[in-house]
């Protein structure tokens, strides 16, 4: 007899999606893994406890579920209790696991109020201690629910992990709530400004007493010692990601967005580069007088450490590789007479005056960026099928292989893994390298997940076999790290669910009759327009187009022009209410007077060069036709508007520079 118990550990809206910055959102999805370690820690030292959920490998189990480990633990966890405990006993347990988690989250909380109080001086501010500790102890949630296996009530092991999921979910949707203050007796927290991250809670920050530093110095400090922006409020939580020590640093977005155009520079170039941000890096780091371990946080560029060492071509953020964030930095430094700020001053213009021939040559960067979102499709029907707890652990340990591998896959495509738990990856990506990275990703959850069930015995079809969905959300990188993963999201969502009614008919189009195993996108430009795209994983023919559109821009085979016309002319088409047929036609006619180049490598001998603009016209004219004949089987209403959505994305995909999105960027 057994007894399956889960938990779940939250709010993972507030731990991971509140977030202004990468910095925030690493820190939470790190801070969340950390607490859920610890539980999982707690229940691993409990007699007659076997931990499903996390796997841990039999070696040094101890090591891996330790603080600061390489091991990322989802927020649900799983553990197989001997025998049928009385509620009472299963309590205990669950109150172990809580406490254990609390006292972790505790330890980052006591680190961070020490960094703060060492770094707070000439800032202007101080802790509001009682709402701290308020926060703190208020903060994390925990919920559980049980069922036991019980072969004379012919209850199965699957059954007994069905009916413990269905029990957590049931006690999930009766939520504890604190009581709301109406007075500011009520509570330590009434009247405060909210927090910047998510406007939940209250500040934690307060003026300090009786001290009136010099307005810009104090902005300066605020920035440099605390890595707060003018007029930012955070919380409890808010200031943990901030201050709160860590294994690893993140990677910034900017140098994310940048990674593609550095990438394409000569190792001359990159070198010129390398010194005039680090004699940046090292005039921030002089201007606030800290430690070299705590200059993730100094000056106008951070050092960029993260990442297995990735980013070495350049290992700085990359704000001030964009001429417009150059700019604003050398204009707030203008006209000051600090002698610390009158040398970064002067490194910020050695740094303009290398990059000001670089941008010329080779354009700026493109400050668009990709976030990464994946979730396995059908995992709980996998489970709900595995009818012992060996085989449950098997999956387990599949997925956490999975989980472990996606950091690698994602550093072959120049991305960061921001977590990676079970079947969940949420990652930043260079533009050039998303659709590549999500592919790599899904095909290498599908190869460990199959592996894994030819050696368990399922009575489940194999329609049903867990796929991964992936959402890219792509994003300006100066949006919120809210907004561009709430873009995430909604491709995740795209990608497993298609769009609703309402969604179709707005966009007339975009949807599949099958649900989930398939790529989302969501594209959001800096002027607020949208669109989006869907993909099924087996729609061999749609992945095949993506690759060939982007290659294509890539290496300007197909003009820029070609995708912004073509959207063009679709939407003007659809606002004067052209049927699908004169929308294609107008394709057609697109194609004709569209200029194409072809391949070097395609060339035939001794072709002149009216031969040579013929192949590729008739080459590309032939690929769109066909293309836009299959979207008109699948989509006969709108193969107009997805192939222009094909084009569109495939452009930005493709783009490595600023001037490659034209007007749009």
């Amino acid at each position: 007899m057994t007894t399956v118990l889960i938990l779940s550990f939250g709010p993972v809206q507030d731990f991971i999606a509140a977030a202004r910055r990468s910095r925030d959102l690493w820190s939470g999805s790190w801070l969340l893994s950390e607490v859920c370690k610890a539980a999982a820690l707690a229940l691993y030292q409990l007699p007659g406890v076997e931990l499903v959920f996390p796997a841990v490998a039999k070696t040094d189990p101890n090591a891996l579920l330790q603080p600061n480990s390489l091991l990322s633990v989802a927020n649900k966890l799983q553990a197989n209790l001997a025998g049928q405990p009385s509620a009472e006993q299963i309590g205990e347990r669950i109150q172990q696991a809580r406490q254990a988690a609390q006292r972790r989250l505790s330890e980052l909380a006591a680190e961070t109020k020490s960094c703060f109080n060492t770094r707070r001086a000439d800032t202007g501010l101080m802790l509001n201690n009682a709402l701290w500790h308020k926060q703190l102890i208020d903060y994390l949630e925990c919920y559980a629910g049980w069922a036991t296996q019980d072969e004379q009530a012919k209850i199965s092991y699957s059954q007994a992990v069905r009916r413990a999921n269905l029990a957590l979910q049931a006690r999930k949707a009766t939520r504890d709530f604190a009581q709301l203050a109406s007075h500011r007796d009520d509570a330590a927290g009434f009247g405060l400004p909210k927090s910047s991250l998510d406007g939940a809670r209250e500040t934690v920050l307060a003026p300090a007493p009786n001290t009136e530093p010099e307005p810009i110095h104090a902005a300066f400090q605020r920035e440099l010692k605390l890595g707060l922006n003018p007029g930012e409020q955070l919380d409890c939580m808010g200031l943990i990601k901030r201050l709160a020590v860590k294994a690893e640093q993140f990677t910034p977005v900017s140098r994310i967005a940048a990674d593609s155009w550095l990438r394409q520079l000569p190792d001359t170039e990159q070198d010129r580069l390398r010194m005039a941000y680090e004699a940046v890096y090292q005039a921030g780091k002089q201007l606030a007088g800290t430690a070299e371990k705590d200059a993730s946080l100094l000056g106008l560029a951070s050092r960029v450490t993260g990442n297995s060492g990735d980013y070495q071509t350049l290992p700085f953020d990359g704000a001030l590789l964009y001429r417009a964030r150059l700019a604003v930095a050398q204009r707030e430094l203008k006209n000051l007479t600090d002698d610390h700020l009158n040398a970064l001053a002067e490194k910020l213009t050695t740094l303009a005056d290398t990059l000001t021939p670089i941008w010329r040559a080779y354009g700026e960067p493109t400050p668009y960026m990709a976030v990464l979102q994946a979730d396995g499709d059908q995992m709980g029907a996998l489970l709900e099928h595995i009818g012992s707890p060996e085989h449950h652990q098997q999956v387990s340990r599949a997925l956490a292989d999975f989980a472990g591998g996606a950091a690698e896959v994602a550093r072959k495509h120049h991305g960061h893994v921001i977590y990676a738990g079970g079947d969940d990856v949420l990652a930043l990506v260079p533009l050039d390298q998303a659709w590549a990275c999500a592919d790599a990703l899904r095909k290498n959850f599908a190869h460990i997940l199959a592996a894994c069930i030819k050696k368990i015995p399922l009575d489940l079809p194999h329609d049903h076999y867990p796929t991964l969905s992936v959402g890219l959300g792509i994003g300006h990188m100066q949006e919120t790290l809210n907004t561009l993963r709430d873009l995430a999201k909604r491709a995740e969502k795209l990608a497993k669910e298609g769009l609703t009614k309402r969604a179709e008919q707005l966009a007339k189009g975009n949807q599949h009759t099958q649900p989930r195993n398939a790529l989302g996108i969501y594209l959001r430009s800096r002027n607020n327009a949208e669109l989006s795209l869907r993909r099924r994983w087996d729609d061999h023919d749609g992945q095949k187009a993506l690759q060939q559109w982007q290659q294509g821009f890539l290496q300007q085979l197909l003009p820029s022009r070609l995708a912004h016309d073509a959207l063009a002319l679709v939407e003007a088409g659809e606002r004067a209410r052209h049927s699908a047929a004169m929308l294609e036609a107008e394709f057609i006619r697109l194609f004709a007077r569209t200029e194409f180049r072809s391949d070097p490598t395609q060339i035939a001998e001794n072709s002149s060069k009216p031969e040579i603009q013929a192949q590729a016209r008739a080459h590309w004219q032939r690929c769109l036709k066909d293309r836009l004949a299959t979207l008109h089987k699948q989509h006969s209403d709108s193969a107009a508007r997805e192939l222009a959505h094909e084009l569109y994305v495939s452009h930005w995909l493709a783009s490595k520079t600023r001037q490659d999105l034209g007007e749009l960027a």
